[in-house]
């Protein structure tokens, strides 16, 4: 894989009144515990909550009893032990109550690719909670394998960065940013290369240059699809992100490469302008209509139960991300794609009325969708990250891709 030479290990260790501190060798001495263990699941950031996860306590003590607290099994899969679990809640929370649960045992948590091993060391002066449970940047402690292709139009490198996936650049780099005018443009177009809110060289995931703006020492979208050892590069990861202008390879099996990566438990995110990546995917979608006219801001509907919660529980720049089930999405630019699903083969995620918006008739298409193929998992979403998105705090649909990242990985 691709790897910046700048990577960063760390591990984040829990605090003596919690239950990672203690039982060094001049410190106390660690002992089994006894009452309520809770935390919150969250993202490499230490912010972002993380709904829907498997959390489990695994103890070497036979005669230890652990119990969750409040769980909701049917919120998430059953890990593979035979320990006792909980899903994570909306707002990431979890709780167990045990007895005798001696030194040595682990919290794990799983979602999707990304899995998380947590020691537990208590001493008679500590409590149970755990604060924060972050999930890792480093693929060694459990974090996703990621790829990158980088466009036009599109910036998901920078909310990963705003994850913990990463830096977000300066006042400088963000300065440099805003000088550069982003207008959809038809894909014969030559298009200036962006400055990039990313600071490069710290991203913890694979970047693959998808539009000739990254430096040299960055690999082509091609090489995503170029065999290393005998095995298509493409294997190498649990999630591949194709930003909104993304050149095509031009590796000639590229679409059948792509849905065997699906297929065999890849997930795979498309933005707008990109979805003539999904046009290997015949039985679930038919070619996007690609006239959407400009519109500063679109009311949109979130149709997906869980995630206008999760929407209910976070914070966007300027207040609440979601009114009831509507958010607000800015800056859908001249050209943007709808996507056109194969009846009953999609999961909708959001919807809006687009009929001012170049689709006349259309008061319920779907931007945002989903669907399983084989093993995996296919998000698309007619809208992404905008130029125009504060230097603090989020935007509705900014919170919606973070929502999706983390949820729809199987």
């Amino acid at each position: 894989m691709y790897r910046s030479a700048l990577w960063m290990t760390f591990a984040l260790l829990l605090v003596a009144c919690g239950g990672g501190g203690g039982g060094g060798p001049s410190g106390p001495p660690l002992v089994a515990f006894t009452g309520e263990i809770s935390g919150q699941l969250v993202a490499p950031n230490g912010v972002t909550p993380i709904p829907g996860a498997t959390v489990y306590i695994e103890s070497p003590g036979a005669s230890a009893r652990v119990l969750p607290r409040g769980a909701d099994n049917g919120a998430c899969p059953a890990p593979q032990t035979q320990s006792e679990w909980t899903c994570s809640g909306t707002t990431g929370e979890f709780s167990f109550d045990v007895t005798g649960l001696p030194p040595g045992s682990t919290l794990h948590a799983e979602k999707g690719a990304w899995t998380l091993s947590q020691p537990l060391r208590f001493t008679a002066q500590s409590t149970g909670a755990l604060g924060a449970v972050a999930f890792k940047t480093d693929t060694a402690a459990g974090a996703a394998r990621i790829a990158v292709v980088t466009g036009d139009y599109d910036n998901i490198e920078y909310l990963l960065a705003k994850m913990g996936l990463g830096e977000v650049e300066d006042n400088d780099g963000l300065a440099a940013r805003a000088g550069h005018a982003h207008v959809h443009a038809p894909r014969t177009t030559q298009v200036a290369p962006r400055s990039l809110p990313l600071k490069l060289g710290t991203e913890k995931f694979d970047l693959y240059d998808g539009n000739g703006a990254l430096p040299s020492q960055y690999p082509d979208v091609d090489a995503l699809f170029s065999t290393v050892n005998g095995q298509v590069r493409l294997y190498e990861y649990d999630i591949i992100y194709i930003n909104c202008g993304a050149d095509e390879p031009t590796t000639g099996s590229w679409r059948d490469l792509l849905s065997s990566y699906v297929s065999q438990g890849g997930a795979l995110y498309v933005t707008d302008q990109s979805s003539v990546w999904l046009e290997g995917f015949t039985d679930y979608l038919q070619p996007a209509q690609d006239w959407g006219e400009g519109v500063g801001e679109l009311t949109a509907r979130v149709v997906n139960t869980a995630m206008a919660t999760w929407l209910g529980g976070v914070t966007c720049a300027g207040g609440d991300c979601i009114t009831g089930e509507q958010i607000q999405i800015e800056g859908m630019l001249s050209g943007w794609h709808l996507a056109q699903p194969v009846p009953g083969a999609v999961t909708p995620l959001v919807r809006a009325d687009v009929s001012a918006a170049g689709f006349p008739g259309n008061t319920d298409a779907i931007l945002t969708l989903t669907f399983r193929h084989g093993q995996g998992q296919v998000v698309y979403s007619s809208y992404h990250v905008s130029h125009d998105a504060p230097e603090e705090g989020y935007l509705p649909q900014e919170r919606v891709l973070e929502y999706l990242f983390f949820s729809e990985t199987p």
